[in-house]
């Protein structure tokens, strides 16, 4: 009965040293931990609500209520702002974007994105979220995008293998074109030098491989 009793005051001891010796350790390094809690709060209430909005952006009928500090950190409304354009003075910017691919749900991402820390990807929604982080120079969301392709080109890959389809390799070859992105460009290149002798006689390949530098 004594020894059963003993064992816990022996492991409160040992429980004690240790926490002497992670408050020593944690006072020499540092913990850097982003606090999702304040990401949430700064999007819900300046992006979604548009509190403290200072700068209108139009753009496909519809319209944001953005904050000049945010949406600096893109170098296209940078530039915009602080480069002397006659919409620096302006409160309400709008926008005419040529680029068919872009959607109004990939300008509520990117805008977004100013906001927060995560950006959402989907097959359905990654070539127009790309070809609006291109248009407004956002290269790290240029740089998800073309990662989230070519995860995806691997599951692809396997399909074209089993099916003998290069519709999914074709598209993605023609948008790594488009947006210029090297690394997309590369792995459809590489995929079809490895399985050329695969490929089906078709137009579809003729035209594939006729594009290949």
């Amino acid at each position: 009965m004594g020894s059963y009793f003993s064992s816990p005051s022996v492991e409160a001891n040992n429980v004690c040293r240790k926490r002497k010796i992670t408050s020593a350790v944690d006072n020499e390094i540092p913990i850097k931990k982003r606090i999702r809690s304040t990401y949430d709060y700064v999007y819900r209430e300046l992006f979604c609500k548009g509190e403290g909005s200072d700068l209108t952006v139009k753009s496909m009928g519809h319209t944001w209520l953005l904050h000049r500090l945010y949406v600096k950190q893109s170098p296209f409304f940078c530039a915009m702002l602080e480069g002397g354009w006659k919409e620096s003075g302006s409160d309400v910017i709008e926008l005419e974007l040529s680029d068919t691919n872009i959607t109004k749900s990939s300008l509520d991402v990117i805008f977004g994105s100013f906001y927060h820390d995560t950006v959402v990807l989907s097959e359905k929604t990654v070539l127009s979220v790309l070809a609006a982080a291109t248009w407004f120079h956002l290269e790290e969301v240029r740089s998800l995008c073309s990662q989230f392709m070519e995860f995806r080109t691997r599951y692809f890959f396997f399909i074209i293998l089993k099916f003998f389809s290069l519709r999914n390799v074709v598209e993605f070859f023609q948008i790594a074109k488009q947006y210029n992105l090297p690394h997309l460009t590369k792995k459809t290149v590489n995929w079809a030098a490895d399985n050329i002798l695969l490929l089906q006689e078709s137009h579809e390949t003729f035209e594939f491989l006729r594009k290949i530098p």
